[in-house]
Protein backbone atom coordinates (compact mmCIF):
# COMPACT_ATOMS: atom_id res chain seq x y z
CA UNK A 1 0.00 0.00 0.00
CA UNK A 2 1.76 3.10 -1.25
CA UNK A 3 0.10 5.77 0.85
CA UNK A 4 0.52 3.98 4.22
CA UNK A 5 3.17 5.68 6.37
CA UNK A 6 4.27 2.37 8.01
CA UNK A 7 4.52 1.54 11.72
CA UNK A 8 7.71 3.50 12.43
CA UNK A 9 6.49 6.69 10.82
CA UNK A 10 3.18 6.41 12.67
CA UNK A 11 5.08 6.06 15.96
CA UNK A 12 7.26 9.05 15.09
CA UNK A 13 4.22 11.15 14.47
CA UNK A 14 2.92 10.15 17.90
CA UNK A 15 6.24 11.17 19.45
CA UNK A 16 7.62 7.78 20.49
CA UNK A 17 10.57 7.57 18.08
CA UNK A 18 13.51 9.94 17.89
CA UNK A 19 15.20 10.29 14.51
CA UNK A 20 18.20 12.33 13.37
CA UNK A 21 15.92 14.09 10.89
CA UNK A 22 13.77 15.41 13.73
CA UNK A 23 16.07 15.82 16.77
CA UNK A 24 13.57 18.06 18.49
CA UNK A 25 11.17 15.11 18.71
CA UNK A 26 12.43 13.11 21.70
CA UNK A 27 11.00 9.78 22.82
CA UNK A 28 9.15 9.97 26.11
CA UNK A 29 11.36 9.38 29.15
CA UNK A 30 11.49 5.74 30.21
CA UNK A 31 10.75 4.29 26.79
CA UNK A 32 13.35 2.41 24.81
CA UNK A 33 13.51 3.39 21.19
CA UNK A 34 13.51 0.57 18.60
CA UNK A 35 17.09 1.45 17.68
CA UNK A 36 18.00 1.17 21.36
CA UNK A 37 16.29 -2.21 21.56
CA UNK A 38 18.35 -3.47 18.62
CA UNK A 39 21.57 -2.19 20.16
CA UNK A 40 20.64 -3.75 23.51
CA UNK A 41 19.84 -7.08 21.88
CA UNK A 42 23.15 -7.01 20.01
CA UNK A 43 25.05 -6.25 23.23
CA UNK A 44 23.24 -9.10 25.04
CA UNK A 45 24.11 -11.52 22.24
CA UNK A 46 27.75 -10.48 22.29
CA UNK A 47 27.92 -11.00 26.06
CA UNK A 48 26.44 -14.49 25.67
CA UNK A 49 29.01 -15.53 23.10
CA UNK A 50 31.94 -16.73 25.10
CA UNK A 51 35.20 -17.18 23.32
CA UNK A 52 37.34 -19.86 24.83
CA UNK A 53 40.90 -20.03 23.76
CA UNK A 54 43.37 -22.64 24.83
CA UNK A 55 46.44 -21.17 26.41
CA UNK A 56 49.36 -23.51 26.81
CA UNK A 57 52.28 -22.53 28.98
CA UNK A 58 55.54 -23.85 27.59
CA UNK A 59 57.15 -26.46 29.81
CA UNK A 60 60.86 -27.03 30.03
CA UNK A 61 62.10 -30.46 29.02
CA UNK A 62 62.97 -31.20 32.65
CA UNK A 63 59.41 -30.30 33.79
CA UNK A 64 57.93 -32.36 30.97
CA UNK A 65 60.00 -35.40 31.93
CA UNK A 66 59.31 -34.93 35.65
CA UNK A 67 55.52 -34.65 35.16
CA UNK A 68 55.30 -37.71 32.89
CA UNK A 69 54.93 -41.11 34.51
CA UNK A 70 55.36 -42.98 31.22
CA UNK A 71 57.52 -41.83 28.30
CA UNK A 72 57.46 -44.05 25.25
CA UNK A 73 58.35 -44.11 21.60
CA UNK A 74 55.16 -45.30 19.97
CA UNK A 75 52.39 -44.99 17.43
CA UNK A 76 48.77 -43.91 17.85
CA UNK A 77 46.84 -46.87 16.47
CA UNK A 78 43.26 -45.79 17.07
CA UNK A 79 40.53 -44.89 19.51
CA UNK A 80 37.13 -46.25 20.52
CA UNK A 81 34.29 -45.17 22.84
CA UNK A 82 34.29 -46.76 26.29
CA UNK A 83 31.30 -46.68 28.64
CA UNK A 84 32.77 -47.63 32.03
CA UNK A 85 29.80 -46.97 34.32
CA UNK A 86 26.15 -45.92 33.98
CA UNK A 87 26.71 -42.69 35.91
CA UNK A 88 29.71 -41.61 33.79
CA UNK A 89 29.89 -40.14 30.30
CA UNK A 90 31.14 -42.27 27.45
CA UNK A 91 34.84 -41.60 27.05
CA UNK A 92 37.05 -42.01 24.02
CA UNK A 93 40.02 -44.20 24.82
CA UNK A 94 42.96 -44.36 22.44
CA UNK A 95 45.67 -46.97 22.16
CA UNK A 96 49.34 -46.22 21.62
CA UNK A 97 51.46 -49.15 20.46
CA UNK A 98 54.72 -48.91 22.41
CA UNK A 99 57.93 -49.54 20.47
CA UNK A 100 60.36 -48.44 23.20
CA UNK A 101 59.94 -47.41 26.85
CA UNK A 102 62.12 -44.46 27.86
CA UNK A 103 60.62 -43.99 31.36
CA UNK A 104 58.25 -46.28 33.20
CA UNK A 105 57.64 -50.04 33.38
CA UNK A 106 59.86 -51.67 30.72
CA UNK A 107 57.34 -54.41 29.85
CA UNK A 108 54.74 -51.94 28.56
CA UNK A 109 53.41 -52.99 25.14
CA UNK A 110 50.46 -50.60 24.84
CA UNK A 111 49.35 -47.43 26.59
CA UNK A 112 45.70 -46.42 26.99
CA UNK A 113 45.08 -42.69 26.67
CA UNK A 114 41.97 -40.58 27.22
CA UNK A 115 40.95 -38.77 24.06
CA UNK A 116 37.94 -36.76 25.29
CA UNK A 117 34.24 -37.57 25.65
CA UNK A 118 32.33 -39.35 22.92
CA UNK A 119 29.13 -37.32 23.10
CA UNK A 120 30.36 -33.75 23.40
CA UNK A 121 31.30 -31.29 20.68
CA UNK A 122 34.95 -30.95 19.75
CA UNK A 123 36.60 -27.99 21.43
CA UNK A 124 39.37 -25.86 20.02
CA UNK A 125 41.52 -26.82 22.98
CA UNK A 126 41.18 -30.56 22.30
CA UNK A 127 44.36 -32.19 21.08
CA UNK A 128 43.69 -34.36 18.06
CA UNK A 129 45.81 -37.22 16.88
CA UNK A 130 45.41 -39.54 13.93
CA UNK A 131 46.13 -43.16 13.33
CA UNK A 132 49.80 -43.54 12.46
CA UNK A 133 51.09 -40.55 14.48
CA UNK A 134 54.57 -41.71 15.58
CA UNK A 135 56.97 -40.12 18.00
CA UNK A 136 57.77 -39.71 21.67
CA UNK A 137 54.74 -39.63 23.96
CA UNK A 138 55.02 -38.00 27.40
CA UNK A 139 52.07 -39.58 29.22
CA UNK A 140 50.68 -38.31 32.50
CA UNK A 141 48.90 -40.89 34.64
CA UNK A 142 45.34 -40.06 35.63
CA UNK A 143 44.34 -40.15 39.29
CA UNK A 144 44.01 -43.73 40.54
CA UNK A 145 40.40 -42.94 41.51
CA UNK A 146 39.57 -42.20 37.87
CA UNK A 147 41.08 -45.22 36.17
CA UNK A 148 44.10 -47.38 36.80
CA UNK A 149 46.49 -47.59 33.85
CA UNK A 150 44.87 -44.75 31.92
CA UNK A 151 47.02 -41.84 30.78
CA UNK A 152 46.46 -38.32 29.44
CA UNK A 153 48.07 -36.31 26.66
CA UNK A 154 46.84 -32.96 27.97
CA UNK A 155 49.44 -30.58 26.59
CA UNK A 156 50.77 -30.09 23.05
CA UNK A 157 54.32 -30.77 24.25
CA UNK A 158 53.34 -34.26 25.43
CA UNK A 159 53.76 -35.51 21.87
CA UNK A 160 56.94 -34.97 19.89
CA UNK A 161 56.38 -36.13 16.33
CA UNK A 162 59.06 -38.31 14.78
CA UNK A 163 60.02 -35.91 11.98
CA UNK A 164 63.30 -34.51 10.62
CA UNK A 165 62.56 -31.05 12.03
CA UNK A 166 62.29 -32.55 15.54
CA UNK A 167 65.49 -34.67 15.38
CA UNK A 168 67.47 -32.25 17.53
CA UNK A 169 64.74 -32.01 20.19
CA UNK A 170 64.36 -35.82 20.26
CA UNK A 171 68.12 -36.23 20.74
CA UNK A 172 68.09 -33.69 23.61
CA UNK A 173 65.22 -35.53 25.34
CA UNK A 174 67.01 -38.88 24.97
CA UNK A 175 70.20 -37.37 26.46
CA UNK A 176 68.26 -36.00 29.46
CA UNK A 177 66.57 -39.35 30.05
CA UNK A 178 69.88 -41.23 29.90
CA UNK A 179 71.39 -38.81 32.42
CA UNK A 180 68.69 -39.70 34.98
Amino acid sequence: MRGSPGPYLRRWRRGSLWTPEAPDRQAPVGRIRPAGRAAGALAACLMCVVQVQAMWVRMSDADLIRSSQLIVVGEWIGQAPLHAAPDRATALVAVIAVHQVLKGPPATAVAFVTAGSAGRPVSGSDLRFERGDRGIWFLRALDPGDAEGLFAVDHPQRFLRDAPENAEAIAAIRRQLKAR
